[in-house]
């Protein structure tokens, strides 16, 4: 990413308080029957929090995925729901900004709970 930055002219515009940082990151966290995912969910942590999902999924009693420890929800994280929401066992946890994420793009039926908004 750098390097890419090295090769823009002076006077380019680009936004450099969009790179990665090392508080940018995911987690996912089995706890008990859930699995406890916090941080961001966007291109860049896609594959570690795909990788939680689908160790999670090994898991025979996992029930709940709680995703109210989320702090940045983009189109990785709606994909990663598609995918792996669609089992009738479990129960899908939202919060406020996933909620106005898959409300925008109509797909709040990815959320079993959503908490109230305030």
């Amino acid at each position: 990413m750098t390097a890419v930055l090295e090769n823009l002219p002076p006077d380019s515009t680009a936004r450099t308080d969009a790179l990665p940082t090392p508080e940018h990151s995911a987690r996912c966290e089995m706890r008990g029957g859930r699995l406890v995912v916090s941080g961001a969910i966007d291109q860049a942590t896609r594959p570690a929090v795909r990788a939680g999902f689908t160790e999670a999924m090994h898991a025979r009693d996992l029930t709940v995925i709680d995703l109210s420890g989320v702090t940045f929800f983009g189109a990785s994280g709606i994909g990663i729901l598609t995918e792996f929401g669609f089992h009738e066992r479990l129960t899908v946890l939202g919060s406020a900004p996933i909620s106005r994420v898959l409300d925008i793009v109509d797909s709040m039926h990815l959320l079993t709970e959503v908490p109230p908004t305030t």
